[in-house]
């Protein structure tokens, strides 16, 4: 209770950046992360495609990290849409600086991050060693889950065509980015009896699980906690939270963070996630808000008053955000975890692994280098579009955060399509469960061989946002 009292002022503070934001989009402060301190918010008093621009060329100069590197093409020479002009300045620009900056309609956003709704047919995949386009995720209650598909399915053709080692715009579009009431044929080798397999899905709206799987393994007489987290979502903070509760009740010694598929999501995830691991060991008496910092938010020259340490967060910040209710975190005090990770570990998912490591909780990471983004963004609305433009760099306690290649795995090992997730078996976990027992990796390891599937969908999950001043940033 003490610690929760001792963050309020602080929690207060953050409403009122919030509300000084201007612009915002409305409805639950959770909904936005503008650029505070920046006249972009104010730049477009109408929606004409004019104003529009004017905006988005406003918001480059103003808040993008890379302003300095930005084409100068001016808002009126430009004869394109907005969001066009948004991505020409950003990411389209400089590809090789950033990845990751994009726009969506605020709609989308809000589904995205406050809701958990999507939709589509509810299936993700990856490549395996071989190229094949294996089905990695299916979501629960998805057209994809009732229409029979499961982990390790491997997809054939997409419409009548072939499967190749690069998926055309039209397969993309057709498996990834379904309407409701698309409909979308897929041929498939079924994983469990090499069966071949016909269906037609249609596209639907669902609820997206940001955490399907929180068991608990025993390993002698000592328990272990296996979390598959995929999304840090406004609706993944109760799900956490009751996981983290569950395992300490448990009375579990290590943890497995299943994060190989979370592309990121809110920094105020990550930063309780990071103080229910850490507990104690997040602890600051010398810091005037009790807890050390868990990311450092550095931001472009113009913006350097902006710059603040996120610290360790013990409360459930996006309900505080909507209930005015401040509820105390459950935590385990681990010294060590355990994090599965890919090239889809991205942002905020990053994040937990520096900032742990940032105060000396040992990461111990299975399976593939992560993805590269030590960035976050806020969300900025206008006239409709959702603007996720980097807007900072995410530093741990230690001022580390130098790792646009991506955090390198301590152990590799390849994901392993023949066993579903948790599954003791499962390649990717049986090694961190042999670390454990052993002290190093597997001599069975092999050479980490899986890639994304192509999806235009990693430039959208590959994001990070925090709520303006401490939730809102998107560490996606």
């Amino acid at each position: 209770m003490h610690a929760c009292i001792r963050y309020l002022p602080l929690i207060l503070a953050t409403l009122v950046l919030t509300a000084c934001g201007g612009g915002g989009g409305g409805g639950s402060s959770t909904t936005t992360a503008t650029a505070t301190s920046s006249s972009s918010s104010s730049t477009a008093s109408t929606c004409s495609n004019t104003e529009q621009l004017n905006f988005v060329r406003n918001h480059v100069d103003n808040d993008y990290l890379f302003y300095k590197d930005a084409p100068q093409t001016t808002a009126a020479s430009y004869a394109g849409q907005p969001a066009d002009f948004f991505l020409d300045l950003t990411s389209r620009a400089q590809p090789a600086k950033d990845r990751f900056s994009f726009v969506i309609t605020a709609a989308e956003a809000a589904a995205m991050f406050q809701s958990g709704s999507a939709t589509g047919v509810g299936i993700d995949t990856r490549r395996d060693s071989a190229q094949s386009l294996r089905v990695a995720l299916v979501q629960p209650g998805s057209p994809a889950a009732l229409g029979g598909l499961k982990r390790g399915d491997r997809i054939t053709a997409i419409n009548g065509s072939s499967v190749s080692s690069n998926l055309s715009s039209a397969q993309i579009n057709a498996l990834y980015y379904g309407k409701v009431g698309d409909k979308v044929s897929l041929a498939y080798v079924r994983q469990s009896d090499g069966a071949s397999i016909s269906v037609t899905l249609t596209a639907a709206s669902f609820s997206s699980d940001p955490l399907p799987l929180a068991s608990t393994l025993t390993a002698g007489s000592t328990k272990i906690g296996y979390l598959a987290f995929h999304e840090h979502t406004q609706p993944s903070e109760a799900k956490l939270a009751s996981a983290i509760n569950n395992f300490a009740k448990a009375g579990i010694s290590d943890l497995v963070l299943d994060m190989r598929y979370n592309g990121g999501g809110y920094l105020a995830i990550a930063g309780e996630l990071g103080y229910m691991i850490a507990g104690s060991k997040s602890l600051d008496a010398s810091n005037s808000v009790g807890y050390k910092t868990f990311q450092r938010l550095v931001h472009n020259d113009k913006r350097s008053a902006d710059n603040y340490d996120f610290p360790f967060m013990p409360l459930k910040l996006l309900n505080y955000y909507d209930t005015g209710l401040a509820v105390a975190l459950p935590s385990l005090s681990l010294k060590r975890v355990y994090v599965l990770t890919t090239s889809s570990t991205c942002s905020a998912s990053e994040a937990v692994i520096n900032g742990l490591r940032g105060i000396d909780v040992e990461v111990i990471t299975i399976g593939g280098k992560t993805c590269g983004k030590p960035y976050g963004m806020y969300e900025t609305d206008n006239c409709g579009n959702a603007y996720f433009a980097l807007a900072f760099k995410g530093l741990n306690a230690k001022g580390f955060g130098d790792y646009e290649a991506g955090l390198t795995a301590n152990c590799t090992v390849a994901d392993d399509f023949s066993h579903e997730l948790g599954n003791s078996s499962e390649a990717m976990l049986a090694a961190a469960l042999t670390h454990r027992s052993t002290g190093s990796c597997p001599t069975t390891s092999v050479a980490f061989a899986l890639q994304s599937s192509g999806s235009v969908s990693d430039a959208i999950v590959q994001d990070d946002v925090p709520l303006r001043g401490l939730g809102s940033s998107i560490m996606r």
